[in-house]
């Protein structure tokens, strides 16, 4: 018997595209699939429309109705925590998997020794407005042959896409209590797969690009307040932090663990201080640029032939701090 495999759909205000989702699910050629609908209290009908769907495709699902709208990550955990699937994976209510995507991500997953923990693939995304879709793919060159540790690396090096389809042991995640920040408006789905990346023993790569993402104009990454903004800005800087705590406190992987004291930290520190900027405070940036050790920014050069974005960044700080300020002031 092929093992249950549980897709978590988080859903919030989605009844323009969630049976378009629903439905690639539900004619997915892998058929031993439980679907967990998760309603982040829409104040539309998605909950109905999804379950309509579901009840008329025969397909397995189970339903999720949060009286309050918690986001995006409290609905991926609240899925998380009913599903039985021995694998996990997510799909966004305004996206879609070809009905490929997930026998090809178990099949990339078991031909690895052992199975693996983590297997990601690439995604395509799809520009509603002038119907452009663009291929964003894992090089051939990069298998499942490689060390967990060097696909970790990569990823956070950003040598390789962010995975919006990744297929995870569910006895993997819980044993790493690996969940999805809280409250987080940004970052939080890099966060939980470089969390991830970093402790896998296993990581398989599947080279399709099978995740279909969908950008429109009610995207709520596509709020332009400042306001909002600041705060992806702000939550984006706390996963970033959270992400390089936890691979310190849990990665055994020593070159790992060096990219998030010397390459992590001190992008983290350089936001802290943008942030100050973004929102005119120039006494509080003044006072973080006070107590900034630069001996510890200036780790990052170990990483300059391969990543040179957050070295250059300590020097300019370092040699033109009312530049930086001024630069990030003028941001919103």
């Amino acid at each position: 018997m092929i093992p249950l495999i549980s897709v978590i759909v988080p859903a919030y205000n989605s009844s323009k595209h969630i049976e378009k989702a629903l439905s690639s699910l539900a004619e997915q050629t892998y058929k031993n699939l439980e679907i967990v609908l998760v309603n982040d209290a829409s104040a539309d009908n998605t909950l109905e429309v999804g379950k309509t769907l579901l009840e008329r495709s025969g397909a397995r699902y189970k339903t999720v109705d949060l009286p309050v709208n918690s986001g995006v990550s409290a609905a991926r955990n609240a899925g998380m925590a009913i599903a039985e699937g021995e694998f996990i994976t997510f799909l966004d209510a305004d996206d879609y998997y070809d009905n490929d995507l997930i026998e090809a991500l178990y099949n990339s997953a078991i031909k690895t020794l052992p199975v693996a923990d983590v297997t990601i693939c690439g995604y395509r995304v799809f520009q509603t407005k002038t119907g452009k879709t663009t291929k964003n793919g894992i090089d051939k060159n990069i298998t499942s042959d490689a060390p967990a540790e060097l696909i970790a690396e990569m990823r956070i090096f950003s040598k390789i896409p962010t995975a919006h389809s990744t297929f995870y042991k569910a006895s993997f995640l819980k044993e790493n209590k690996i969940s999805f920040a809280e409250n987080c408006t940004a970052g939080e789905d890099v966060e939980f797969i470089i969390k991830a990346l970093s402790v896998s023993s296993k990581t398989a790569i599947c080279h399709e690009t099978g995740y279909a993402y969908l950008v429109h104009e009610d995207m709520g990454s596509k709020i332009s307040l400042p306001a909002v903004k600041i705060k992806r800005y702000r939550d984006h800087t706390g996963a970033e932090e959270r992400t390089a705590r936890y691979i310190l406190d849990n990665c055994k992987h020593g070159s790992v663990r060096n990219l998030a004291e010397a390459f992590i930290l001190p992008a983290v520190e350089m936001r802290k201080l943008a942030l100050f900027a973004m929102k005119k405070d120039k006494k509080g940036f003044a006072d973080a640029l006070s107590r900034t050790d630069f001996s510890k920014l200036f780790q990052s050069r170990k990483y300059l032939f391969t990543k040179p974005e957050v070295f250059l960044r300590s020097l300019w700080l370092y040699a033109a701090p009312g530049l930086y300020y001024a630069h990030y002031a003028k941001r919103f």
